[in-house]
């Protein structure tokens, strides 16, 4: 992800991948998302869903908790 929004090559990579997806049904997860810049450019191209950094850092599966926030600083990862 560390390039969409800087080349034009990448951003039209992933928005080929995003629309490829909407064309199929499928709904598109982008993964490594760092930066609210990032995030801008993938909710521009109508990606739905991410995971990276920018939401927070990896963790075992038995720290999550769903459906409810475990603390003020978690965000929602579904790209809206």
């Amino acid at each position: 992800m560390t390039n969409v929004g800087n080349e034009r090559k990448s951003l039209e990579l992933v928005g080929a991948a995003v629309n490829l997806g909407h064309t199929l049904g499928l709904a598109n997860l982008a993964e490594g998302i760092e930066t609210e810049a990032q995030l801008a450019v993938l909710r521009q191209l109508g990606c739905q869903f991410g995971q990276g950094y920018l939401f927070g850092k990896a963790c075992p599966v038995s720290k999550i908790t769903f459906g409810r926030k475990t603390s003020s600083d978690e965000r929602q990862a579904v790209i809206r």
